[in-house]
Formats: structure tokens, C-alpha cells, sequence
């Protein structure tokens, strides 16, 4: 399954069948090493303009800690993807 990140024109696209991949506009790849951020970029790619709560997000990924403990991961999280995906101007 190949979900485009953006427009047609500049259209990075993630792979979730057979294996994780990113690759960006010019089919280059992007790494994105941890297990938690693949799944939060996954889960917010598979629904595109859909708001999501970051009680939920954190729920979702980070069930076994505390909701204090949950909250800062999903917030390193979104850190990274967001420094990850800017590197790469998509």
C-alpha cells in the first residue's frame, strides 16, 4: 500500500505492505528508525486532514505508561518525525 505525503507534484510515498519505506520526491529513501514513529506516521498518513487527539495518539502507542509518561513520548515523537520530514522539504 504506497499513501502519498503530498501533492502529486511533490508527492513523497510511504510503503506499509511487504516492509516500512519513505521515500521522498525524488525516490531517494528516508530513514525513519523507530518502531513508535513509523506507526504514528502510518496512522496519520492512512488518514489525511483527519484531526487527532494527542490524548489518543498517546493512548494508542503508549498504553503501558502513564498518561504524563505517554504524552512526553508521543511529544519527542512528533519532534523527530517533524525534523525528519523537514530535512527533506516535503
Amino acid at each position: 500500500m504506497d499513501v502519498p505525503l503530498s501533492d502529486a507534484a511533490t508527492a513523497a510515498q510511504l510503503r506499509l505492505l511487504g516492509g516500512f519505506s519513505l521515500l521522498g520526491p525524488g525516490g531517494e529513501a528516508i530513514e525513519i528508525v523507530g518502531q513508535k514513529d513509523r506507526a504514528l506516521l502510518a496512522y496519520l498518513a492512512l488518514s489525511p486532514g483527519v484531526a487527532h487527539g494527542r490524548d489518543k495518539l498517546a493512548a494508542l502507542l503508549w498504553s503501558d505508561s502513564g498518561e504524563r509518561q505517554a504524552r512526553d513520548s508521543l511529544k519527542q515523537c512528533l519532534l523527530r518525525l517533524r525534523r525528519t520530514l523537514a530535512s527533506v522539504h516535503l
